[in-house]
């Protein structure tokens, strides 16, 4: 007998929700359903009530009564906080079967009585989008600690010297640079007429690329590994996102989050861990404990983790003393975004005040939760030291009532010293606009990738054509009834169109008008190069893969502006405009940086612009690249889906992402031979605890790869809804699955016995 247990998992203990013992709860599992082949991140989820027993009465906390079991301190609240989702197991015949997250919906009254609770279990990859909410890249902290010189020695530098960067304990060399896309200078080169502007041939006269027409790039695997470092509930494994990995890992963001040049008005320095004191007060109270103060120099602040609190409040106090009478303005960012800022300050100043009482600094504020860092603008070389307080108020618990206010405060000093050079911070110029969550989902259509959290909670991204060939093959064929299945055509959609979001740039744009389609972009089915495909039947509708980033197509120079191979260049380049040649920001964009001497090509030399009557000639500097590498070799990998004629070399480029990552699931999945085949079964618990989406499910001779698996936990019937695969095996694979199963009984889901010489046997 099938029995499932439902718990809700604490670091040292579980509590077990009783269940309904006549409700069917059905759990619906599915790693990319091909009715929506682009979705990322929902393994499975289902809703079902559960009884308002005394035991879950305890766990819910009477959620239908709010002023039942306030305490003194909010972390021991007695309330059930709705708005958070718990740590959660299923179990089937007491042993671990899915891990995930629990979410209380409602209590559902009769007759002004609780009688059951709504209850929604979700696979545990929801926790991405649950601690990643909209939060946008430009919030991940350790980005802010990746820094540069604004000055035209260190952007030359970085043009040809990549710099390393380190998150957390690990470094990654060679990942901030400046690759030669410009933001408003359309380029030429032109050894022969020097009163071309924007030539980048070194005539000396000053017209060559502006250095401050660059923005620079970071390598996109920092990026994953600052959301690790900010989210220590988000880990990733190493099967897709590691360093060996170089169609991912030599991918980088370019970044660009304004049109134009880089602002460099206001000079503006977040202060660092290593200026700050150590905190001093209250340090044990929960949300001011040492974990909470400015760590990397931000105050972790607002309400506990766990639960929130209306009477809780937290007040800070900045008192700012500077070493000159020179103006400055102090802003504080919540998540790396500006909350509070004060302008036109001179001299000592109390800008933010925690009293409430003085004459001092602004009416105090209320800190909402979030990630909080201090930041100082000043044109003059100043020092400042700063006095830091941090003040909590909560209610203390009087003869069982909410009474006055008990207050908890730390302190702590600060000493920062803001030079004449002007900084910046990846964290600046990081395209604020789109979510970590959709960064991550833009990646995993890019790559074609599936993401399953294991037992140790840690999430495992792989290709899906890895996920596949992970699995094991798993023999159904005796538990499944095979006296009525349903086989259903497989195509739901006419085409299915892979592109990127961001198509706006004026090569691109120039590319689609005159070949017709968009750049990169593949359709299937090709009916262009495949002249059976022209009677494909119009089945279903047109579906789109769509990458939320920027996709420029770049460009090589020719010299003399003659579009002849002999006056090709080795230069290559990208131009941030629109048809129009105005300056746009455009989606995130990704590409390849290449230093061209690396594949033994020759460089030409070429003048960077430092001030109106100064330049300065560089022969070694990074180009953009959608392709891995320049020259055609045996490795022709690319970020195109559609294989276009590359930039440099003006060839075909093959291996696109359509045919390294998307090819064989959609060739065998769409296969006119494949079908979809629902049966119902009664697989024995220990089987179905081990049965991953990834398996191979065989009944008799044929093999099928699962595309939803639907299990009653009260009938113990499960819906297989899977899709063959049979057609692809060898006939001696087909001949061991047959000579396995003949002499074998089957399942009916009435326990009827079907023996294969149809004789039947009740049980």
């Amino acid at each position: 007998m099938m029995q499932l247990q439902l718990y809700l998992t604490k670091t040292s203990s579980y509590d077990q929700i009783e269940l309904f013992d006549f409700e069917g709860i059905e759990l619906v599992q599915s790693i990319q359903d091909v009715r929506d082949i682009a979705k990322v991140f929902a393994e499975f989820t289902r809703t079902f009530t559960v009884p308002a027993s005394r035991i879950n009465n305890g766990i819910f906390k009477h959620f239908d009564n709010p002023d039942i079991g306030r305490e003194s301190n909010p972390g021991d609240n007695l309330n059930f906080d709705a708005t958070r989702r718990l740590d959660a197991e299923l179990h089937l015949n007491f042993l671990l079967f899915k891990k995930g997250r629990l979410q209380l919906d409602a209590v559902n009254m009769r007759n002004n009585k609780p009688y059951s609770y709504t209850v929604t279990f979700f696979g545990d990859t929801v926790k991405l989008s649950e601690t990643l909410g909209d939060q946008t890249l430009n919030t991940l902290a350790a980005l802010s600690d990746i820094e540069f010189d604004y000055t035209s020695a260190s952007i030359i530098n970085l043009m040809g010297n990549a710099s390393d960067v380190t998150i957390g304990s690990d470094t990654f060399t060679d990942s901030f640079l400046f690759p030669l896309i410009t933001s408003t200078q359309k380029l030429v080169y032109d050894s022969i007429d020097n009163t071309k502007e924007n030539n980048l041939y070194p005539h000396g006269n000053y017209k060559g690329v502006d250095y401050r027409d660059l923005k620079p790039a970071l390598r996109i695997h920092t990026i994953i590994k600052a959301i690790e470092d900010q989210y220590t509930n988000i880990q990733f494994d190493s099967s897709f996102f590691n360093t060996t990995n170089l169609p991912y890992y030599n991918l980088f963001m370019w970044l660009n989050k304004e049109k134009g040049k880089i602002d460099i008005e206001s000079p503006q320095r977040r202060l660092k861990a290593s200026d700050f004191t150590a905190a001093r007060g209250d340090t044990d109270e929960p949300g001011l404990a040492q974990s909470s103060t400015p760590a990397g120099g931000r105050f972790n602040g607002a309400q506990d983790i766990f639960f929130k609190h209306s009477k809780v409040e937290y007040f800070l106090d900045v008192k700012i003393f500077p070493s000159n009478s020179d103006s400055y303005n102090f802003i504080l960012k919540k998540d790396n975004k500006e909350f509070f800022r004060v302008d036109n300050l001179s001299g000592d100043k109390h800008p933010m005040n925690m009293k409430g009482n003085s004459s001092e600094g602004s009416p105090r504020i209320d800190l909402p939760e979030g990630l909080y860092s201090f930041h100082l603008e000043t044109t003059s070389a100043t020092d400042f030291d700063l006095e830091i307080g941090v003040k909590k108020n909560r209610p203390s618990l009087v003869l069982g009532w909410v009474g006055e206010l008990r207050t908890f405060v730390i302190s702590y000093t600060a000493s920062f010293s803001f030079p004449i050079a002007v900084e910046k911070d990846a964290s600046e110029l990081i395209p604020n606009k789109i979510k970590i969550i959709d960064f991550l989902t833009g990646l995993f259509k890019m790559f074609n990738l599936t993401a399953v959290v294991n037992n140790d909670r840690v999430i495992e991204v792989k290709t899906l054509d890895n996920f596949y060939a992970s699995g094991q093959n798993v023999n159904l064929t005796e538990y499944t009834d095979v006296t009525e299945s349903t086989i259903e055509s497989i195509i739901p959609f006419s085409s299915i169109e892979f592109k990127y979001d961001g198509l706006d740039t004026i090569f691109a744009s120039q590319h689609e008008e005159i070949a017709g389609k968009p750049w990169g972009t593949a359709i299937w089915p090709d009916r262009t190069s495949d002249s059976a495909s022209n009677d494909f039947l119009e089945v279903g509708e047109s579906y789109e893969v769509v990458v939320p980033f920027e996709h420029h197509k770049f460009n090589r120079l020719y010299n003399e502006d003659i579009e002849d191979v002999a006056n090709l260049t080795n230069i290559q380049w990208g131009y941030s405009v629109n048809s129009d040649e105005n300056s746009i920001v455009g989606k995130p964009l990704l590409f390849y940086p290449i230093l061209p001497s690396t594949e033994g090509i020759t460089q030409e030399q070429i003048e960077v612009v430092i001030a109106p009557t100064a330049s300065q000639n560089i022969s070694s500097y990074y180009v953009p690249s959608n392709s891995l590498k320049l020259l055609p070799d045996d490795d022709l990998k690319n970020i195109n889906f559609f294989a276009e004629t590359n930039e440099y070399s003006g060839t075909p480029f093959t291996g696109t992402l359509y045919e390294e990552y998307y090819d064989d699931y959609i060739t065998q999945t769409f296969d006119p031979a494949s079908r979809i085949y629902k049966y119902k079964a009664k697989i024995p618990d220990d089987i179905l605890r081990e049965l991953k989406l990834n398996d191979s499910v065989v009944i008799f001779d044929y093999t099928f790869r699962v595309n939803k698996i639907v299990t009653n936990f009260l009938t113990g019937i499960t819906q297989l809804e899977l899709i063959n695969k049979s057609n692809l095996l060898s006939t001696s694979d087909n001949e061991n699955d047959y000579t396995d199963n003949v002499s074998k009984t089957y399942n009916t889901v009435d326990t009827t016995k079907v023996r294969v010489d149809l004789t039947t046997r009740t049980v």
